[in-house]
């Protein structure tokens, strides 16, 4: 494949990839605006947080984790499925992140937090989650995005972030984030498909990649499991073995 033919490109991109690509550090910047937009509500005597989230959301979820685990003051996990753990109590902060607000684990997930007594937030674009949530005078931050939910991995990242530093749990990370998104534009100078190849690191890479295969390896804290497992099996078909070592995740064959 020519990687300088764009018109090839548009050929195989369909769903124009490519936009939503260049579209993320806008992206990141308008999520993070209008988290400080939001109704915050009082919680108290708060012991430990939960983030039940699938998919997309889920991998949002653990990469707020992964970038604040040194700072952050309380207990925070990731739940993936149905339910809630035994220690979801009413000193529990349940953060309920799903997309379209119809994710059946994350539903699950919101009846047992209101059953157990813990405090209760949603994050959506709407649903049934938000409805429910609505119903039961629950705080709710919705947002909205046009693009496909997989492309918009950015809001329940930075709504979840904001929402802790806006509670306290860390410390205010707007220079971060203002930071990553000026880093995010200057990267895309280079990369963007009219670069041509001899000057797009991201073309030189991807033909590089032609033919060999590739093995990701993510730490704990850098890199949760489940990106780098994501990247696996939407990348790269031909990899089709995984190796769960500690401290490292391996992916390889």
């Amino acid at each position: 494949m020519n990687l300088d033919d764009l018109d090839l490109f548009k050929q195989i991109d369909r769903l124009n990839m490519i936009a939503q690509i260049n579209g993320l550090p806008d992206q990141l910047q308008s999520a993070w605006d209008l988290a400080q937009t939001l109704p915050l509500p009082t919680l108290d005597d708060i012991h430990n947080i939960i983030l039940s989230a699938m998919g997309d959301s889920g991998s949002a979820a653990e990469l707020v984790v992964a970038s604040i685990f040194s700072s952050l003051s309380l207990p925070v996990s990731v739940h993936r499925g149905y339910g809630l753990p035994a220690s979801a109590t009413d000193n529990t902060l349940v953060v309920c992140l799903s997309h379209s607000g119809n994710s059946e684990e994350v539903l699950d997930a919101f009846e047992s937090a209101l059953k157990n007594g813990c405090k209760v937030i949603v994050i959506s674009t709407g649903g049934e989650l938000t409805k429910r949530a609505q119903a039961n005078n629950l705080p709710v931050w919705n947002f909205t995005y046009s693009g496909m939910d997989t492309t918009a991995i950015a809001y329940p990242y930075a709504l979840t972030l904001a929402l802790f530093a806006r509670l306290g749990f860390i410390p205010d990370p707007s220079k971060d984030v203002a930071e990553a998104v000026a880093m995010m534009k200057r990267s895309q100078q280079h990369i963007v498909p009219e670069m041509i190849a001899a000057k797009n690191p991201a073309k030189r890479y991807a033909g590089q990649l032609v033919g060999r295969w590739v093995t990701f390896v993510a730490t704990e804290n850098l890199a949760p499991w489940h990106i780098a497992g994501r990247l696996r099996s939407i990348s790269l078909p031909k990899l089709a073995r995984t190796s769960r070592s500690s401290p490292k995740r391996r992916i390889t064959r």
